[in-house]
């Protein structure tokens, strides 16, 4: 499905009146992503959505699953449906305007004639003398293999933690809490930190200080999204947090 930039200011509209409230710090950005989770059970990182709405100046033209995502999140069946309506409702517009025109032209052809023989004359007055080069074209933003990476942690932990929750039906409190913090363990101490130790080692970062705050927010962004699933079993449970963060 084709878009342009127009679809996507509207889109980004239509999930901010969804949301019901603006986007004026970090914590905004958690609320949002938290609820485009909770809403159609993806997650969009907050990166993503901050550089979607500005707040991080590094912009990137969303992929189609974060733009399907948030058509969902906004009432619609996709990213497609969300098009196709808008573009369906323009066509609807524009079919009422030509009719209304059609009942209106006896009397207004001839100012019709005259606007557009002005806006011709205007035209060619301010047609640029050259046409654009090609390095007139802004240039594409390099890709920022850090945040590769931490988007690449951050999907695979979601969805490890997502397969944990889709448990808790079948399992008693007790088995439940058990196997929580037993993959707790495991993934964050084992799987995620020697991982993500392992992926930053294979960026070309020379600056070891710089490696390893890269290296550490990337472990605390991803420890928090797991250690998650232990404080929604105890704030369900109405109970205090007794695991190790």
């Amino acid at each position: 499905m084709e878009y342009n930039d127009i679809h996507i200011e509207q889109l980004k509209s239509e999930v901010l009146a969804r949301f019901g409230r603006t986007l004026d710090s970090p914590t905004d950005y958690d609320a949002l992503s938290l609820s485009i989770t909770e809403s159609v059970g993806e997650q969009i990182s907050v990166s993503t959505l901050k550089r979607l709405y500005g707040y991080d100046r590094r912009t990137t033209t969303p992929r189609p699953s974060t733009l399907s995502a948030l058509a969902r999140y906004a009432g619609y069946a996709g990213w497609s449906d969300f098009v196709e309506k808008r573009e369906g409702a323009k066509i609807e517009r524009h079919t009422h305007t030509t009719s209304t025109n059609k009942r209106r032209h006896r009397n207004g052809i001839a100012l019709i004639l005259i606007i557009t023989a002005i806006a011709i004359i205007i035209a060619i007055y301010l047609a640029p003398s050259r046409a654009p080069k090609a390095s007139d074209t802004p240039p594409t933003p390099p890709v920022d293999p850090a945040e590769q990476l931490r988007e690449k942690w951050t999907t695979l932990t979601v969805t490890k933690c997502d397969s944990i929750r889709s448990l808790r039906n079948s399992h008693s409190p007790e088995q439940y809490i058990k196997l929580v913090e037993e993959f707790y363990y495991a993934y964050t101490f084992e799987t995620l930190r020697h991982g993500i130790h392992e992926d930053i080692n294979q960026l070309n970062i020379s600056d070891p200080t710089e490696r390893s705050s890269t290296e550490t927010e990337i472990f605390t962004h991803c420890q928090e999204i797991s250690v998650s699933l232990i404080r929604e079993y105890y704030r369900r449970n109405d109970g205090p947090t007794t695991a190790t963060e």
